[in-house]
């Protein structure tokens, strides 16, 4: 006997067929780019466009719909597919092509999303919380229907809470499995299925239902909205700091380096870049960072002021007195102190912002 769906069993199924070739198709894709058929590295998956925390929330939110068809290896890739299979067209036909499209769309965000609040340190990908959203629109709509459906559905009920347990358990034992992603997908596809029987009852089903899965949308529109953060703008504005910082931190190096017939040139490109880099960062400290990076922020506004200071003084110095004029002591003094104490923070957030740019992720891949 064959575990596999017949061939009559995906009529009227559309959107499930597109899916699973979809999923399919990202993974031969894949194949043909030299991603292992055993599944792609950490970094292999943030560039073909897996779910990661610092990414996802620090500004480029469609990590969330691109993970749902992004698959860790052709076993992960065929379990869920055999899950899409089973539940994709008992649903579909139950519910239609929109509102079965809808509801996996909103499980697999609402599992994605799940994911990355909670899972700050990992990569993420797999369509298994959008599969999850199915068992729990299963489980939801046999629950809604269960005085109705006589002991065949209760039976029904029974088994799929029975499966729902045993996946949840499995991710809490094997390590690798994103749990989150499952749960998140899971409350997504069963709420909003709830919300479906409801609006079963009423005279414009359609509508009432439609109108409901866009809510459940800007719900979780508004929910990435708030979680958001200027994280990536903020690691461009730190490398830019760091071009700055390394041309015009030792006066006496720039000094050697510029001929006295473009020196005046030189001091304006000097101060023209240390303005800019002063007011950046006192922009960027009012952006969505964390508490650290918004102290990070304002503190090499401060180092860029002083060390405008120093230059516009030497300056002066240089036109009123020549080549031999004391060069500036006070603000090269501040500046070279509060570079030493932001040193050891800037440090380890450069090479967090230089990690996410080079896109060579070391943390663990979980299958979703």
């Amino acid at each position: 006997m064959s575990i596999l769906p017949p061939p009559s069993w995906f009529r009227r199924s559309p959107v499930t067929l597109l899916l699973l070739g979809a999923n399919v198709l990202v993974m031969l894709l894949q194949l043909l780019q030299g991603v292992s058929l055993w599944g792609a590295a950490g970094g292999e998956l943030v560039r073909w466009g897996a779910n990661q925390h610092g990414l996802t929330l620090g500004g480029e939110p469609w990590r969330l719909l691109s993970s749902m068809f992004l698959h860790i290896g052709v076993v992960h890739l065929l379990v869920n597919m055999y899950s899409l299979a089973i539940l994709g067209p008992l649903l579909e036909r139950q519910l239609g092509p929109v509102r079965f499209s809808l509801l996996y769309l909103v499980a697999g965000l609402a599992g994605g999303l799940a994911s990355t609040l909670w899972n700050a340190a990992t990569i993420s990908a797999g369509a298994s919380g959008a599969i999850m959203g199915l068992a729990g629109a299963c489980f939801a709509l046999l629950l809604a229907e269960r005085h109705r459906a006589g002991p065949g559905g209760r039976q029904a009920l029974r088994q799929i809470g029975q499966v729902i347990v045993l996946n949840l358990a499995l991710g809490l034992i094997i390590d690798g499995i994103d749990n989150a992603n499952h749960i998140g997908g899971l409350l997504g596809g069963g709420v909003l299925a709830w919300g479906y029987a409801w609006a079963a009852r009423r005279p414009h089903a359609g509508r009432d239902a439609f109108a409901i899965a866009l809510g459940a949308l800007a719900l979780l529109g508004g929910l990435l909205y708030s979680q958001r953060t200027d994280t990536l703008r903020f690691d461009a504005a730190l490398i830019r700091f760091v071009d700055t910082m390394t041309r015009y931190d030792q006066f006496g190096a720039f000094w050697l380096r510029t001929d006295p017939a473009t020196r005046t040139a030189a001091f304006a490109r000097a101060q023209t870049a240390l303005s800019a880099c002063a007011k950046e960062a006192q922009v960027a400290a009012g952006w969505r960072l964390p508490a650290a990076d918004a102290r990070l922020a304002r503190q090499l506004g401060d180092y860029c002021n002083l060390r405008l200071a120093q230059y516009r003084v030497n300056e002066a110095q240089w036109r009123s007195q020549g080549d031999y004029g004391m060069p500036d002591l006070r603000y090269r003094g501040q500046a070279d102190q509060l570079g030493l104490t932001l040193r050891p923070a800037l440090t380890v957030r450069l090479k967090a912002a230089y990690h996410r740019n080079a896109l060579r992720g070391e943390r663990p891949a979980r299958r979703g």
